[in-house]
């Protein structure tokens, strides 16, 4: 069996950086980019098997290290009056497109407190006989790698092209396994540790 799994938080922010898709008014890009998404992975891998995590809105690792991701957020609040408006929207979108989703008949993970990354491993280590793709930009899922497991880049001019684990130990001489402590070692720039 195979399963897809989409990072639904890391596409919708990726549409926050590209035009619109507008519907009878009202935004809906992040919704046509997780279809788009899903449809040409399922295409691309031969499965119908796709689903999809997001983000918690409380985040466990924040209130355990408040420092986690604290730029970040500091940016946030100092983005201009339009950059706010774009991310609110994505926000919202998220929020509309995990009910769409559901009526669709795709399976939506999402728990409280927890980080799309961490359904993703619950998924990979639920599964151990399934072949999964994990479509994410998020650097934390390389720790997920196994022989079943590859990783495809969000972007459309990449699906296709898997980072799988011996990609990954060719390059970083390590194996996933290790990368928590690799990460722990040398810090993570995008979450701020």
């Amino acid at each position: 069996m195979k399963i897809v799994v989409i990072d639904g938080n890391c596409i919708a922010h990726k549409c926050r950086f590209t035009n619109s898709v507008l519907f009878k008014g009202a935004e809906t890009g992040v919704v046509h980019q997780l279809l788009e998404t899903a449809l040409n992975l399922g295409t691309v891998f031969k499965t119908r098997n796709v689903v999809f995590v997001f983000d918690s809105k409380h985040s466990l690792r924040k209130r355990k290290c408040p420092w986690y991701k604290q730029r970040r957020d500091k940016r946030k609040k100092e983005l201009g009056q339009s950059e706010k408006k774009a991310l609110l929207s994505v926000y919202r979108q998220i929020d509309e497109s995990r009910r769409l989703l559901v009526d669709m008949g795709f399976s939506v993970f999402l728990q409280n407190g927890k980080e799309g990354d961490d359904l993703i491993a619950s998924i990979v280590n639920n599964n151990v006989q399934a072949r999964i793709v994990i479509c994410s930009s998020d650097h934390d899922i390389y720790q997920v790698l196994n022989k079943n497991t590859e990783i495809v880049d969000p972007d459309s001019r990449k699906i296709g092209k898997s980072f799988t684990w011996r990609k990954f130990f060719h390059k970083y001489g390590i194996m996933p396994s290790q990368w928590s402590e690799y990460k722990t070692i040398n810090g993570c720039k995008s979450d701020e540790v």
